[in-house]
């Protein structure tokens, strides 16, 4: 309804959503005839069947202001009913406000250079229910049936009835501006979230009966700020310069976890003599964190050792000439899975009919566990490795302060000095420290470059086809990185996981090149 200079939109909805999944599955193992993939050449055939339902129901409005098209303000609210939470609570309520005020529709006498304005400010809450079954425990079949019995086990993932919905609440501050008839154009805002109650599978030692427990186990911070800048430096009859460059960085921290827990394990991934390396969600740190064995390092006058890897502190040496592991239980971290700052850079070049286009994309101040690398470490196969057959002596100091002064060889068996090294350095030593594989895996990448020719019109006018366009693409075309393992950017986890510190074993990304033509009727 329009109220003079004030006008007023109210929305009511409702949501319904019913969905039912079916899958069924046959496996055959061991082929009578080579090649031959048929069930009825299989000695073993197992059948599998998975069923879930799942029902929510949501009822939501939205009430609108705008005052003068300068003032606008927004409040909604939403419930949702789920099926996966018990009675009492799968109803679960979120709302949201927002205001923003454009500032140059009302101001007077502003610099003909500023083109737009405007501040904005929300705060806003989401809700979020459980996968279904995960407040129960259930059974499901396995194997064939034995003497006509068919065979039923528990799941190895228990659920708790008590579950709760996941609630997530954001506050942000920001502002549009635009310059020079909107040849500039910029955005800001930073923001602050914070979940409560987040549900979690908590890994549970297999004595239980189960392998992992869904419970309400997580309290996380985040903060941030996103900046986009968007820009025409040239703009003539026949050339054409277009580019806009996005930058985000955030900061995390646990602040609580399931009371009695002092971590949960999101994921681990195995490394030689005690270099695994594990991702913990543990209180005061942050979510992505590896933890995993590191060198012993002096810190003098007591001082007490920190959480984190402290690679400035000076390595100690023992007293056979070698670096000393820490305690296997004195697992510092030694990074983060997730980028301090995202970036990227886009630009388009026209000239008449011809377009030349490219994007760079890059995550900075990241880690990576490199699998490959600790096993490349361990056969000798990593270009590192070539000084085996040297003589050295490791910088650092002995357990008491003193510089270390004695030189070892790095090689296997008896040395040139006469004494035995066993399996050497590399093997006895450098392979069984989780540290050492724990990479900086920030990355630049040229994401994507093209170069397109779009046919004069003219040459159309008496054909029924509008407009044709051809050109030339790649993806993945260059990278730069000082991670040594094949792509930064890879995870041997499967998509959606949390679980993204972990590479090695898997294919970097596809570089591709591609011919295209565009027509329009």
């Amino acid at each position: 309804h329009q109220w003079g200079k004030l006008n007023t939109t109210l929305r009511l909805g409702h949501d319904l959503l019913d969905r039912a999944t079916d899958e069924v599955a046959t496996e055959g193992d061991e082929l009578n005839v080579y090649n031959l993939f048929t069930l009825a050449n299989a000695k073993i055939i197992t059948a599998s069947e998975y069923r879930t339902q799942y029902h929510i129901i949501g009822a939501y409005g939205e009430f609108q202001l705008n005052y003068g098209d300068a003032l606008y303000l927004t409040v909604t609210g939403r419930n949702d009913w789920t099926s996966t939470l018990e009675k009492g609570n799968r109803s679960f309520f979120y709302p949201s406000v927002n205001l923003s005020y454009v500032f140059t529709e009302q101001m007077k006498n502003l610099p003909s250079w500023l083109s737009y304005g405007k501040l904005r400010a929300s705060l806003a809450q989401i809700g979020k229910d459980a996968d279904p079954y995960s407040t129960s425990i259930y059974f499901v079949p396995t194997g064939n049936p034995i003497n006509g019995v068919n065979r039923w086990t528990r799941n190895n993932a228990a659920g708790v009835a008590n579950l709760r919905p996941e609630k997530t609440t954001s506050f942000e501050i920001g502002t549009d501006l635009s310059f020079l008839t909107n040849r500039l154009t910029l955005n800001f805002t930073w923001y602050r979230t914070l979940s409560k109650d987040q549900i979690i599978p908590v890994a549970t030692a297999p004595s239980t009966g189960f392998t992992s427990i869904t419970l309400n186990a997580g309290e996380i911070r985040n903060s941030g700020v996103e900046l986009t800048l968007q820009a025409t430096p040239v703009q003539q009859a026949r050339f054409k310069w277009e580019t806009d460059l996005n930058l985000s960085h955030n900061q995390n921290k646990i602040l609580s976890i399931y009371p009695g827990l002092q971590r949960i394990e999101v994921g681990s991934q195995f490394g030689y003599a005690g270099a695994t390396v594990t991702m913990y969600y543990v209180p005061g740190g942050s979510a992505g964190d590896l933890y995993g064995t590191h060198w012993l390092r002096y810190y003098p006058d007591g001082k007490q050792a920190p959480t984190h890897v402290d690679k400035k502190a000076p390595l100690v040496i023992g007293s056979n000439g070698f670096p000393v592991r820490a305690p296997a239980n004195d697992q510092q971290i030694l990074g983060n899975s997730y980028p301090k700052w995202i970036a990227g850079w886009n630009n388009a070049f026209t000239y008449q009919n011809w377009t030349l286009s490219f994007l760079w994309d890059a995550h900075l101040d990241v880690q990576k566990y490199d699998q490959l690398n600790n096993f490349m470490a361990a056969f000798g196969i990593a270009d590192y490795t070539a000084n085996r057959n040297e003589t050295i002596i490791f910088p650092g100091v002995h357990a008491d302060g003193t510089p270390n002064t004695t030189p070892v060889w790095l090689g296997q068996g008896v040395g040139p000095d006469g004494k035995n090294y066993g399996a050497g350095y590399y093997r006895n030593y450098y392979r069984g420290v989780s540290e050492n594989f724990v990479e900086d895996a920030s990355w630049i990448r040229l994401r994507t470059l093209s170069i397109a020719y779009q046919l004069p019109t003219a040459w159309l006018k008496r054909s029924f086809i509008k407009q044709i366009n051809l050109g030339l693409s790649g993806y993945n075309l260059l990278l730069f990185t000082p991670y040594k393992g094949f792509d930064p950017e890879s995870s041997s986890a499967p998509a959606g996981s949390n679980a993204n510190g972990f590479a090695g074993f898997t294919y970097p990304a596809i570089r591709s090149y591609m011919a295209f033509l565009h027509v329009s009727f």
